[in-house]
């Protein structure tokens, strides 16, 4: 695949997902004016977490790392013909398997809310309601499931629109969900099952025309096997920072240790995270898989290592000055844009303290998505699974050690901890399958340094120059000011980075300008 077709995928995807990440914005804004870090808030985030945390386990991680790579394979050596019996064979194990495991999860949701929010259990009206949305969502986890299956499917052929337009329908089905019944978090808990209907609605004529049978299945394929043997270690590795996240959850649900909120004040934090890692690492990951898949399995290792080397370069040419910002901003991006309604200015304080050192992890994590992804292409699958067992017993560790003298931060600054380590781990398991990748020098670090470090100077200086009347600013003048010091210091980083001659700033530019 060329630079520009993998630009051109990559940038279809992130465009969708700006959609998606805008509308999410709403919905976690809508979310923090109305419940704040109430105990609503608290039980939603919990009850919404553990069928996400299984989706990204079953569903997403398999459908991206086990799905994508056999199904690329088997469409490229043996025809379409193949790769929809294959299709309709894993559509009928997994709508059974989904069955079963959402019923489990709805009969035993008291013993499985004592194990992920233990904290909750000294305040039992909390504890209740937290079991009671658990068991309205728990059947979101075979929904999102399939679709994410259907996902797999859609890009192995290299169809990313579809999929990309159910993030986007979740969310408006969460907000809808808000207004429709507002207590207790019940109505936003409904929404988002409407928002997995959606979601695999949106697929099915992408489906069809892909030539997909949408009859399921329980006959017997020899790649199925593959997918099995894959399945486990590739859904784990793919997910080391989604359980990082529910290690912390667990901590932050003892209100002793981090304070009343905390549970949904890291939602929140972790929430601004996720618009950078969402919009660009995930995005270039999903559309280099079928590429890296197909390059390994014809023999061409340098291709290979090109693809990646584009990849990670283009990943962490955004995640790093996206990691500076979230540092130096924390502050002033939560109180401006959440502290409104209920949301209070001892939840803005707590969700700053947790965003600012979970920037510092996005490095880690973006860079472990795309090195994960070349592990995964090029058949390795427990390589990442060794590297995540490492991460989460350093998460662990590191949260026992620090909550009491950190609280939130503490949890955050452990979670990034680990996703560094992680993805140390990966670059090396990398370089023994394919050899170095391609562009990633000393050279080419320093001056992204440089370009972050100027996009730095600049945002600080625009902040610093604002005009601040007696009362403080607020409203649209907080707005204002703050998108003016992020652009004025985007801007400022795009021609640092030209100057000094890196190359992913052409890209970028030339993506953009191509798209008008």
């Amino acid at each position: 695949m060329s630079d520009r077709k993998l630009l051109d995928h990559a940038g279809l995807l992130t465009a969708a997902t700006g959609v998606s990440r805008v509308l999410g914005f709403l919905r976690d804004w809508l979310i923090a004016v109305v419940y704040g870090t109430t105990p609503a808030a608290q039980a939603f985030v919990v009850a919404y977490r553990i069928p996400n945390l299984l989706r990204t386990l079953i569903g997403e991680g398999a459908a991206n790392a086990a799905f994508v790579p056999v199904l690329s394979r088997l469409r490229a050596r043996e025809g379409a013909a193949a790769w929809s019996a294959l299709a309709q064979a894993m559509a009928g194990r997994l709508l059974i398997g989904f069955v079963i495991l959402c019923g489990l999860g709805v009969a035993s949701a008291p013993l499985v809310v004592g194990l992920f929010a233990p904290g909750f259990k000294a305040d039992p009206a909390l504890f209740d309601l937290t079991v009671k949305l658990t068991r309205i969502l728990f059947p979101f986890l075979g929904l999102v499931g399939i679709a994410a299956f259907g996902m797999g499917l859609l890009h192995s052929v290299r169809r990313f629109t579809a999929p990309a337009l159910g993030p986007p329908l979740l969310n408006l089905s969460m907000m809808a969900g808000i207004f429709l019944w507002q207590p207790d978090a019940v109505g936003l808990s409904i929404g988002v099952l409407a928002g997995g209907l959606l979601q695999i609605a949106v697929q099915l004529p992408a489906l069809t025309r892909a030539g997909v049978n949408l009859r399921p299945s329980l006959q017997g394929h020899p790649a199925l096997r593959e997918i099995g043997r894959l399945l486990f270690p590739r859904a784990a590795g793919s997910a080391v920072y989604q359980l990082s996240v529910l290690i912390d959850t667990i901590f932050a649900s003892f209100a002793g240790w981090v304070g009343a909120g905390g549970v949904a004040a890291l939602y929140f934090a972790n929430r601004f995270l996720q618009l950078p890692l969402g919009l660009f690492s995930v995005s270039f990951s999903q559309a280099a898989l079928p590429a890296l898949s197909e390059q390994i399995a014809l023999g061409d290792r340098a291709g290979a290592r090109r693809t990646l080397g584009l990849t990670l370069r283009s990943t962490l040419f955004i995640s790093v000055p996206s990691a500076v910002g979230l540092f130096l901003f924390a502050g002033p991006i939560v109180t401006t844009l959440l502290q409104h309604g209920a949301f209070s200015a001892e939840a803005s304080a707590m969700t700053a303290s947790a965003m600012r050192w979970y920037g510092i992890g996005l490095i880690g994590l973006a860079a472990g998505k795309v090195l994960t992804t070349g592990l995964y292409a090029a058949g390795e699958s427990w390589g990442p699974v060794r590297s995540a067992g490492w991460a989460l017993a350093l998460n662990a560790a590191l949260n026992l050690l620090l909550v009491r003298s950190m609280g939130l931060a503490g949890l955050a600054l452990a979670t990034s901890a680990a996703a560094v380590l992680n993805a140390y781990q990966l670059l090396r398991q990398i370089e023994k399958q394919l050899g170095p990748v391609e562009g990633i020098g000393w050279s080419w670090l320093l001056r992204l340094s440089a370009a972050s470090l100027g996009m730095a100077a600049a945002a600080v200086g625009i902040w610093s120059a604002r005009a601040v009347p007696a009362g403080g600013l607020s409203g649209w003048g907080a707005v204002g000011w703050l998108f003016g010091a992020i652009l004025g210091s985007v801007a400022v980083f795009f021609v640092v980075a030209g100057l000094l001659r890196i190359e992913e700033a052409d890209h970028f530019r030339g993506w953009i300008f191509r798209r008008r």
